[in-house]
C-alpha cells in the first residue's frame, strides 16, 4: 500500500514487444508518451482518453487496496 522511496503511489505503463510506449503516474495525473513515434502519430484526443482510463484504473486500486486492508 505505500509506495517505495522516490516512486509515486501510482503507475501505469503499456509496453509492446519489451518497448514502453507510455506513462502515467499518480503524481502527474497524465499519459504521457515515452517514444518518439507515439507522441507524433497519436492525436490529443488519444491521450486524453488514457488519461481518463488510467485515473479511472488508479481510483479502483485505492478503493481495492482499502477493501484488501479491511479483511
Amino acid at each position: 500500500s505505500d509506495s517505495s522511496p522516490g516512486l509515486p503511489p501510482f503507475l501505469s505503463t503499456g509496453y509492446v514487444d519489451d518497448r514502453q510506449l507510455d506513462l502515467y503516474s499518480s503524481e502527474w495525473r497524465k499519459v504521457l508518451p515515452r517514444v518518439p513515434c507515439m507522441e507524433q502519430n497519436m492525436d490529443a484526443e488519444y491521450w486524453d482518453r488514457s488519461t481518463q482510463i488510467a485515473q479511472g484504473n488508479q481510483a479502483v486500486f485505492r478503493v481495492d487496496l482499502g477493501t484488501l486492508r479491511q479483511r
